[in-house]
Formats: structure tokens, sequence, C-alpha cells
């Protein structure tokens, strides 16, 4: 993961509306979580135990609450980049929030809410328009 995305990563992961879903990679390149390379296959646990399974080449391992704050999303990986897309639409309450190319070769990030524009905003990345709009939600 490149430094740029790296520190995307940790942007998205310090927004109030920020959460892991099963599915998204777990990018550990430089140890911040001890576990390697990985995808979340599961965020389900009882109350008191709370944290993940992530899935990797060594197996499954049980990553706590606390370890998963230490870890970064891959934002280099398509399905983690889809699912950054559903925490924006949950953290606005809408379905009306994309990302698509601009005519000047920026990102534009959209975010509509009861009709109106709440966020219009240009990027030079998607990952980096969907990051913004998590952090601008209300």
């Amino acid at each position: 993961m490149t430094p740029g995305l790296e520190a995307l990563g940790r942007q998205a992961t310090a927004c109030a509306h920020w959460r892991w879903l099963p599915g998204m990679a777990v990018a550990d390149a430089y140890g911040v979580c001890g576990v390697g390379r990985g995808h979340v296959v599961d965020i389900t646990a009882p109350p008191r135990f709370p944290g993940a399974w992530l899935a990797n080449h060594s197996g499954v391992a049980w990553l706590s609450a606390e370890e998963m704050s230490r870890c970064l999303p891959d934002l280099s990986d398509p399905l983690t980049v889809q699912a950054l897309l559903l925490l924006v639409r949950e953290a606005w309450a809408t379905e009306t929030a994309w990302v698509e190319p601009g005519h000047d070769g920026l990102w534009e990030m959209c975010v509509y809410v009861n009709g109106k524009c709440q966020m219009l905003a240009s990027y030079q990345a998607e990952v980096e328009a969907l990051v913004a709009a998590l952090e601008a939600a209300p």
C-alpha cells in the first residue's frame, strides 16, 4: 500500500462513522496490527468480546477491538472501496451518494439528501473523495 493510501486509511479509521465490515481488506504492510494482510471475515461476537475474525495466508485469527483499532483498511482493494461507499451512504442516511470521473480527470463526490446537494467536490482519486465524504458526514 502506498504512503498516500496509508494516510487515507488513517483518516478513514479516525472518522466517527468508521467501522469494519465483512469483506474489507486489512493492510498490515508495516506490522500495524501484527497479523499481516488479510480480509475481515466476520465481525459478530458476544458483546463482552468485541473484535473481528480475520482470514489471511496463515488461516483465521480473532483480533480484539483494540487490535482492530490499530489496523488500517487496504484502500487499494476494490471491495474495501465499495464498503467505504456503503459507510458513506449510511453516514449520510442516503442511497444517493456516488463518485464519478469528472471532465478534468478529477473524481467528483456527490451526496444528495432530500433532493438537495449536501456535498459536491472534486478529488484526485475515488478513494480520496469517499474518505472526505465520510469525514464530512453529519
